[in-house]
């Protein structure tokens, strides 16, 4: 268990885990300023850091809108939510 416990610790104090998931307001902008672009600005931060990570998965809650699916809350919102936050990443 001690190993354990020193690894975990290892990464609570380790100055690039820290740096690779803080970020600052003209980040979160350059995202979208929501709970998926901050996934994707922590996605690129992560690798970016090279820490080990291979694999990130982020998703965007639901599709699957049968009634009002042009309202303004559901896929307008949610295309705009993907097309800033993806399109960041990818030119990152």
């Amino acid at each position: 268990m001690e190993g354990f416990y020193q690894a975990a610790r290892g990464l609570m104090y380790n100055n690039a885990v820290q740096q690779a998931f803080s970020y600052s307001t003209a980040e979160r902008e350059r995202y979208g300023m929501t709970g998926f672009g901050d996934a994707c600005l922590v996605a690129h931060k992560v690798l970016r850091a090279d820490l080990g990570t291979r694999f990130i998965q982020i998703t965007l809650g639901g599709w699957d809108h049968h009634d009002d699916i042009y309202a303004p809350t559901n896929l307008p919102a949610r295309t705009g939510e993907l097309d800033k936050g993806l399109s960041a990443l990818l030119e990152d």
